[in-house]
């Protein structure tokens, strides 16, 4: 299914997927004034304002159906929901994984409920997905990530992470894209919008999400697979994405809030927290005993024997300056402007950026 023709570099992928996408017109002016020498500021002063790279609007529609991607850093066999990963339904030690995994999403949803801006943007009617924002923070979840900005899908194809929080760009090697054609986001189908959340990650990443079963690999639903060489240029296709614009990156910001106001307490820390901690809820506990018609007695044994204790208490306390900021600023209503960054702004920083890079070092070869 991967085409024959190798793309020679990451800009290449996207001038044929979509030529008239944003990063590609920043990228051109980036490039004309380091070969020109001029100044940045002089030569788009009068240009308009652009979407995010990771927020382009609406997903691409072809023969009636919306395109959605994934990138992938290298070449896998097939693709798995990370809480499925090389587990079995055969292995019970694997089935308690899956379900400690499943609390875990749980205890987060807890803490994230005192999060003033979950509480506001309940009330104001917006849908809040817990799992998805367990998703984008690093938890294990049934949810397989997809977007519908190609520039996103090639950010997670050309770079690596050890944390899942900070990403470096890949310079050599090949990267792999997918194109997925979606006849319609339905429940039913298991395939869904993630929307505007409390949360920047998934809006910012134009998010969409596949509802996986055990072990279900979901590539053979891919249209096409893309395949290109890592190069140097990476390094200026990586800055686009992560360039601050007005102190805060694009696809990986330094996590505030994206509907509501910028000072909120960590979810890094709490996603983080929650992620290596060996303490469970007993009322996340008792809800996935419930659900799954589990003692609950005999369910803490085992619990306990794999290392983990049962809490009475809430896992992780908020930060009350944080908390009391951010009231304020909602009873102030202090609103964070739609996720448009200026052209111009965005530039001036790029070129100070790449002022201290050698063009011909990141140009593709």
């Amino acid at each position: 299914m991967i085409e024959d023709r190798i793309y020679d570099n990451i800009f290449d992928v996207i001038e044929f997927l979509d030529p008239t996408h944003p990063i590609l017109k920043i990228k051109r002016n980036v490039e004309s004034n380091i070969l020109k020498k001029k100044n940045v500021e002089e030569k788009i002063g009068t240009l308009n304002k652009y979407p995010l790279p990771g927020n382009c609007g609406k997903p691409i529609c072809k023969n009636g159906c919306i395109l959605l991607y994934r990138g992938e850093n290298q070449y896998y066999e097939n693709c798995v929901a990370n809480i499925f990963r090389d587990r079995s339904l055969d292995n019970e030690r694997d089935l308690l994984k899956i379900a400690i995994d499943r609390i875990k999403i749980s205890d987060f949803k807890q803490i994230l409920l005192h999060f003033p801006q979950i509480k506001k943007a309940r009330e104001d009617g917006y849908y809040v997905d817990f799992k998805a924002i367990a998703q984008h923070y690093g938890l294990r979840t049934s949810y397989i990530d997809l977007t519908s900005d190609i520039a996103t899908a090639l950010f997670f194809a050309s770079t690596y992470s050890l944390d899942n929080n900070t990403f470096y760009p890949i310079l050599d090697g090949y990267g792999y894209f997918r194109g997925y054609e979606i006849d319609g986001i339905d429940d039913n189908l298991k395939m869904k919008s993630i929307g505007v959340q409390p949360f920047l990650r998934p809006t910012r990443q134009d998010a969409f999400v596949y509802e996986a079963t055990l072990n279900e690999d979901f590539h053979p639903r891919a249209n096409f697979i893309i395949k290109f060489r890592q190069t140097k240029i990476n390094q200026l296709f990586y800055n686009l994405c992560e360039m601050p614009v007005s102190g805060k990156e694009k696809l990986w910001p330094k996590e505030r809030s994206l509907a509501y106001f910028p000072n909120e307490p960590d979810i890094i820390n709490v996603s983080n927290y929650i992620i290596n901690t060996h303490s469970l809820t007993r009322l996340s506990i008792e809800k996935y005993c419930r659900r799954n018609n589990q003692p609950f007695d005999l369910f803490a044994a085992r619990l306990k024997e794999a290392g983990y204790e049962v809490v009475e208490s809430t896992l992780f306390d908020l930060n009350s300056i944080d908390i009391n900021r951010a009231k304020k600023e909602i009873e102030e209503k202090v609103y964070v402007k739609n996720h448009i960054f200026n052209f111009n702004e965005l530039s001036k920083n790029l070129w100070s950026s790449m002022d201290e890079l050698d063009y011909n070092n990141y140009k593709s070869e």
